[in-house]
């Protein structure tokens, strides 16, 4: 079949085959496509889209939609056909196939438009059954529902794992508001989990429908009324009269991106008449004098726009619980300075005043425990419990990174009767080395929307203010100044930083910290002093209590720490950090950042400098009773397991020498650890006042270092 583009509908036909298959068939495109509920023009269908159109197109021959696409251009001859059956070929070598990105334009995969009387489309579905990758019997598909993780959203309730979205606080806040017959606000992070609640609850519940804020630029009931089936409808009254007569019971509104619609309509003249259709509409919801129980729209924090003097601005749209903040939504996009009001929002008029805002959840322990557990029923795996508690402590439960630990966890799982710690370390630590840590796709979303000149004023302030995140762990509002206002939105729109409650700001998760430190972290000048190479592990002890002079004083004992003495254990992590990368001059050594939160709040902060050999340190600040101490050497002595490379593990332990009476007995207690390792316990006792830190070791005698002297 010939490809046939029509100028006037966009219209496309692509000639696809199936790996495995005989038979060939065509997917045609017109200027909006339906997929489930979902209508998107051709104009911004992707490559994402269009394998789920495929799948929906033959599920009855691929067991899920977890296949990749290539593209070819290849003659269907009876040649061709015949390797087409083997499902194991190399598309690429074999017919010059280019894999294609889920982000990428359908409209963009040729650019002069699919050649004629070629196949353009090779669908390489999942490896099982038996290799073949097509449908197994009724019965067989029935075992093998629920057998995916998906590690980017949004979530497929029909084709992956349960997340708990049942269980969320969150979930249910929205479910509440939408029995209330109110409209509300879900708010979020990238990769919070947003859509994937949209898609859960449409497939889920009758009468609700999920409309991408796409379809609706041009116009918002025109938009409404083609994902809805409708006719066009002009008005509010035509809108509720068109649903009255075609659903028999109230109908649930799942509008997502709409923060995207709000800030591109500032280009559309007709925004003034979107804004008083929305209104309306909410107004008639409240009243419950309509046939739609409520309309959800959702995007990153605080949904916000509004027209000022005929220009839209970025505003604050309701003031909410937890003070969310205004999305950016554009690298290149500055807000106005008129929405500065995040540490102290104010409401303003909105249509969207009476709708409540509803913060996207992280997962609890317990629904991080419930999701693997899920998993591991179904799998037939076993993870230990140290293994799913280091995942938690790892992703502080955020749902994008929950979800790509799992994938990681079944990968390791195989051939294990249970997949032990050590195994879990060795294999993760190896992935999060990873040079380019492509395989996490939301430090890709974050790199991308912090990358950018420096005359872009609102990225410069976000990237030095995530400097400073990095170097302090978190930060109060109060140090939030009200210049940084756009920046502080900008992380948590884009998944670094997120509200912790009690006017605290910090990371998402523990990762995110670690990762983002490579290449964003303030690195001190180079030639402060130099380990030219690491030869044994008592030297490199010696060199690392060489560089704590060169600690900035004015960061270390920052003027607004909750005791002006003392610092916590991520600040002394980070400044190490920087030190190591900048001392130590051998290229070949690298410098990593390993942080994980463990029971009660409590932090690991530890680094490992790595070439061939890893020699790791633990920081600890104010470790004062046995217990303490002993759990912390413990703690770190386990961080060795699965790590074959290990060869040392000191644990310093940093006091305010105000803290401590004259001849205190400091703590060394007994530790066994591998055969190999090198361990020592360093206590740290510093002097702010006078710059200087007496240090003592096990059989040695007490030594005095200058501490911090640098201004």
């Amino acid at each position: 079949m010939s490809k046939y583009v029509s100028p006037s509908l966009s219209q496309m036909i692509l000639n696809c085959f199936i790996l495995g298959d005989t038979r060939g068939f065509p997917v045609v495109l017109g200027e909006k496509i339906t997929i489930k509920n979902d209508t998107i023009p051709f104009e911004i269908f992707n490559v994402g889209l269009l394998i789920d159109y495929i799948y929906e197109k033959k599920k009855d021959i691929i067991s899920s939609s977890n296949i990749d696409v290539w593209k070819v251009e290849i003659e269907e001859t009876d040649e061709n056909r015949e390797k087409l059956k083997n499902t194991e070929i190399n598309i690429g070598r074999e017919f010059g196939g280019k894999r294609l990105s889920t982000t990428k334009l359908t409209r963009k995969i040729f650019s002069d438009g699919p050649p004629d009387e070629r196949i353009h489309i090779l669908v390489q579905p999942p490896p099982s059954p038996a290799n073949t990758g097509l449908k197994r019997t009724n019965s067989d598909q029935n075992m093998r529902a629920r057998k995916l993780v998906r590690t980017y959203g949004p979530v497929d309730v029909s084709e992956n794992f349960y997340v708990p979205f049942r269980e969320l606080d969150s979930t249910r806040n929205l479910e509440d508001v939408i029995n209330q017959n109110l409209c509300a606000l879900l708010v979020g992070h990238f990769q919070s989990g947003k859509t994937s609640v949209l898609h859960y609850l449409r497939d889920t519940k009758a009468n609700y429908f999920y409309v991408h804020s796409s379809v609706l630029t041009c116009g918002f009931l025109l938009g409404l009324s083609d994902s809805l089936s409708l006719k066009q409808c002009t008005s509010c009254d035509s809108l509720c009269k068109e649903i009255k007569d075609k659903y028999k019971e109230k109908i649930v509104i799942l509008i997502d991106e709409f923060d995207r619609f709000l800030f591109n309509s500032k280009k559309n003249k007709n925004i003034e008449h979107a804004i008083d259709e929305i209104r309306e509409l909410t107004k008639l919801i409240s009243d419950r004098s309509i046939g739609i129980k409520s309309i959800v729209y959702t995007g990153t924090y605080s949904i916000v726009a509004m027209l000022k003097e005929s220009v839209p601005q970025i505003r604050k749209v309701i003031e909410t619980p937890s003070q969310e903040s205004i999305d950016s939504l554009s690298e290149d996009e500055s807000l106005s300075h008129d929405s500065k009001c995040l540490l102290e929002p104010q409401p303003i008029p909105s249509p969207l005043n009476s709708a409540k805002a509803i913060q996207a959840s992280d997962f609890t322990k317990d629904q991080h425990m419930l999701f693997f557990n899920d998993i591991q029923k179904d799998r037939h795996i076993k993870l230990s419990e140290e293994v799913l508690d280091d995942i938690y402590s790892i992703t502080n439960g955020y749902a994008g990174l929950e979800g790509l630990l799992a994938s990681l966890c079944m990968e390791y799982s195989a051939n294990e009767k249970t997949l032990e710690f050590d195994k879990w370390n060795e294999r993760f630590t190896e992935f999060r080395r990873s040079p380019t840590n492509y395989q996490i796709k939301a430090v890709n979303h974050i790199e991308k929307h912090l990358s950018g000149s420096s005359d872009n004023g609102l990225l410069e302030s976000a990237r030095n203010l995530l400097g400073r995140f990095l170097r302090r762990g978190t930060l109060r509002s109060s140090e939030i100044k009200d210049s940084d206002t756009n920046a502080i939105m900008h992380l948590q729109a884009i998944g670094i930083i997120k509200d912790l409650g009690s006017e605290l700001f910090g990371f998402t998760s523990n990762i995110m910290l670690d990762l983002l430190s490579t290449k964003y972290y303030p690195l001190y000048r180079e030639g402060l002093a130099t380990i030219p190479d690491i030869k044994e592990p008592q030297q490199f002890l010696k060199d690392i209590l060489g560089l704590l002079k060169f600690i900035h004083h004015d960061v270390i004992f920052h003027s607004l720490a909750a005791n002006l003495h003392s610092f916590s254990e991520a600040i002394i992590q980070g400044e190490l950090y920087a030190l190591l990368r900048s001392a130590v001059s051998n290229n070949t050594y690298k410098v990593f950042r390993e942080t994980r939160t463990l029971k009660g709040s409590e932090k690991k902060c530890d680094l490992w400098v790595c070439n061939g050999k890893e020699y790791g340190i633990e920081c600890m600040v104010n470790g004062d009773s046995k217990d303490e101490i002993s759990n912390a050497v413990k703690q770190a002595v386990g961080y060795t397991k699965g790590r074959k490379n290990a060869c040392s593990m000191f644990v310093l332990n940093f006091m305010p020498s105000d803290s401590i009476a004259n001849n205190y007995g400091f703590f060394f207690p007994s530790v066994i650890y591998p055969e190999g390792l090198y361990f020592e316990m360093v206590h740290i006792l510093y002097s702010k006042a006078d710059r200087s830190a007496q240090i003592f070791r096990r059989c040695a005698e007490t030594e005095k270092i200058s501490f911090a002297a640098e201004r």
